[in-house]
């Protein structure tokens, strides 16, 4: 099966053309969201296991029974390692040696596995794997090879490696050159360890507001709370998101009507300088808001990405019923 990432070319009209089943997404989704889709397809269309590589020709396919033997063996999934013992010589330059080196090590940490080619797009995977990555399969570039380990190895399935080789590239370019390189595995580093360790910080400072301090305070949280039911009023914003905003100036209240609230406070947290208690809490709010949208916006390109594969799938879907119907006409 051919998975068509949204390509401007004709790639779909030279798959079928071949043979192969195609299943055209609407728009491009990245490596990931096309592997996704494909193996929701296997799963919805009842298969026991899969088997996924590049596009490029660098992957021969007559090693594809080299995989699903060690599958037969009892893996759950298969890795085709270009470095594994028995495979052959395969060069990388300086630079991308040293990353994939990088990411072997952290996966290593991660899962307690010493895999030799952690970035691998030649893989097989059994139905329990089918089921687990249909569901999560992540969409960055290259968490789509590096996070699967740590997801199904999380999972307490079995991974295994198979040496294969890896032929000249017979068409595309490379997904990431130079600077590029470097900072796809960079993203892909914090990625994994940022999952992995939360940090906290003390908070210290010293001093006491002014009263015009106190009155700014008391502006701007009477001001914020007008303009919100304003917004509410028009249907400008949301009533969800207005409660954050209105609780921000009812909050800001008190320190306005009282003082010495605000040195209060700092007394207890252990922060000596009034103010830079109220400047953390504002930096605070903002972080809060920024996470916020940013998992607003992580949930609608989620939403999206899920709307693309249902798209593509039931276009699939439609246009088998279609050539089912024909088929019968002619008959």
């Amino acid at each position: 099966m051919v998975v068509d990432d949204g390509s401007s070319d004709t790639t779909s009209r030279v798959a079928l053309a071949a043979g192969a089943r195609v299943v055209r997404l609407p728009f491009n989704l990245g490596v990931g969201g096309a592997v996704k889709t494909g193996l929701r397809f296997a799963v919805e269309r009842g298969y026991d296991r899969a088997v996924v590589l590049d596009a490029d020709g660098q992957h021969d396919s007559a090693e594809i029974e080299a995989l699903l033997a060690r599958l037969d063996a009892g893996a759950d999934m298969v890795i085709g390692s270009r470095f594994a013992q028995g495979a052959p010589d395969y060069a990388v330059g300086m630079t991308r040696g040293r990353a994939m080196a990088a990411l072997r090590f952290v996966v290593k940490r991660a899962t307690g596995h010493a895999f030799t080619d952690v970035t691998s797009g030649f893989r097989a995977f059994g139905r329990p794997v089918l089921d687990l990555l249909a569901r999560e399969y992540p969409a960055e570039y290259l968490a789509d090879t590096v996070e699967v380990l740590l997801i199904v190895s999380h999972g307490g399935y079995r991974i295994d490696e198979v040496p294969v080789s890896m032929r000249p590239r017979a068409g595309g370019r490379p997904s990431s050159v130079r600077l590029r390189l470097v900072l796809n595995y960079m993203r892909l580093l914090v990625g994994i360890l940022s999952s992995a360790y939360r940090r906290s910080r003390p908070r210290r400072g010293g001093g006491a507001m002014t009263t015009r301090a106190h009155v700014i305070v008391a502006v701007v949280a009477v001001a914020t709370m007008v303009f919100i039911l304003r917004l509410v009023g028009r249907r400008q914003l949301r009533s969800k998101y207005a409660l954050l905003w209105l609780g921000t100036g009812v909050l800001m209240l008190p320190l306005a009507a009282f003082p010495g609230s605000l040195e209060t406070i700092s007394d207890w947290v252990g922060i000596s300088y009034a103010p830079t208690t109220f400047l953390l809490g504002a930096i605070g709010f903002l972080l809060v808001v920024v996470i916020h949208l940013s998992w607003e916006v992580s949930r609608l390109e989620t939403r999206l990405r899920a709307v693309a594969e249902d798209l593509a799938l039931l276009r699939t879907s439609v246009e088998d019923d279609v050539e089912d119907d024909v088929e019968d006409d002619v008959e």
